[in-house]
């Protein structure tokens, strides 16, 4: 039972980061955008 938990949490992490990045991904490309329309 203890295992199936620290894996759970392990999936949530690596979610959480992923989440993190995709949003770090997409500032970045609107940033560029915005550079390009000026």
């Amino acid at each position: 039972m203890a295992a199936s938990r620290q894996y759970y949490y392990c999936l949530l992490n690596v979610f959480v980061e992923r989440r993190k990045v995709s949003e770090l991904f997409f500032m970045a490309v609107f940033t560029v955008i915005k550079l390009f329309k000026n």
